[in-house]
Parts: structure tokens; sequence; C-alpha cells
């Protein structure tokens, strides 16, 4: 991988003549030559890097980035661990991680969508409204979902149900576990959002 300097326009100028006549010293000269030198090598390294990475990936696709490092250690090729991960990143080698989210909403059903009314009301005492939400809880590979039911005013929690499933059970036991909850007999709106 050696690099060859930049050769001269006029072969018979010396490095001297050409400092003076570009008003530049010796040593901004040569400092210069060795930045491209060494900007030259690490963009070749880089490339047989990455040969050697796309060499390896027809074999194992989902070989990650730590797993590639040690196994180009192991041929005699040091290279740090963020300059390896630039390197996978810049030709597009890197392992995408696929992401495992739970949905908990299904908007596009074809049951009845009730007007919003919820926002256009002021909330001003507790238990004039209730709010419902579902969310899920990573466990090991796998989710469980908490169903909640919310003062609208004072934030607290008047009903909850954990279960595994997103059947309607956890939503109706948390709903019934808030009514029991409730203190004042005025009446209730309870808000969820249009999934089911």
């Amino acid at each position: 991988m050696g690099v060859k300097k930049p050769k001269m326009l006029n072969p018979k100028a010396s490095v001297n003549k050409m400092c003076r006549l570009f008003d530049k010293t010796k040593q901004a000269y040569y400092k210069q030559t060795n930045t491209i030198d060494k900007s030259m090598v690490k963009d070749e390294k880089a490339e047989a890097i990455a040969e050697k990475v796309k060499y390896m990936k027809k074999k194992l696709p989902m070989l990650g980035g730590r797993k590639i490092r040690y196994l180009l250690a192991r041929r005699k090729i040091n290279v740090g661990r963020d300059t390896l991960f630039d390197i996978l990143r810049e030709n597009r080698l890197l392992v995408m991680r696929k992401r495992k989210y739970a949905r908990t909403t299904q908007s596009k059903h074809w049951l009845k969508k009730h007007n919003d009314i919820f926002n256009c009301t002021l909330i001003e005492k507790p238990e004039q409204a209730f709010v419902s939400d579902i969310t899920y809880i990573r466990i090991k590979d796998d989710f469980s979902y908490l169903s909640l039911i919310t003062d609208a005013y004072s934030k607290r929690i008047m009903g909850s149900s954990l279960s595994q499933n997103l059947t309607r059970e956890g939503p109706l036991k948390a709903l019934n576990e808030a009514l029991q909850n409730r203190i004042y007999k005025h009446p209730l709106m309870h808000h969820s959002d249009r999934g089911f």
C-alpha cells in the first residue's frame, strides 16, 4: 500500500524555488504532502477493510461489528472500534436491529366511532372524566399489557389491570375497579382513544 508522492509540474524546479514562488515554507510543503499521504493511506486501508467485511458478510450476513473486529484482529488487521464502525456505516455494512414492539391500538375498524367531546370539555373537578389507556411492558421476549384508568383532573390512577393479551377483559377489569374506587356520584365521562 505504498503511496507515491505527488509529481512536481516542473521537474527542474526545486522545492526551495517552488516554495519561494508561492510564498510558502518548505515545512508547510512537507506537512501538506504528509497529510495527503496519510489520508490516502487511510482511505486505502478503509477500502481494504470494507472489501474484507463484504467477503465475510457473504457467508455470514448477520455478522455484527464486534465479531467483525475480532475476526479482523485474528487476521492481523488492527483497527479501532470507532473507526471500524465508521467504515461499516459508510459502506452500509452494519446490521440494523429490528425493534420489536407491541401494537396496542387498532384505529381502522368497522365499529362506530363516536365524536370526541372530551377535548371540548373543561375539566374542573375530580371524577368528572376518566381517561383509559393501554401500554405494553416487555418481559423477556414477550409482552404483558397494562390497562389504566386515570382521573383526568387529579391524574390519580383509579383502576388498573395487567394481562397477557389484548382481549377486552383487561380494560373492563380496570374500568370496574375505577368505578368501585369512586367517591363522588356526579356524572362521569369516560374517554379512550378510537381503537379497540
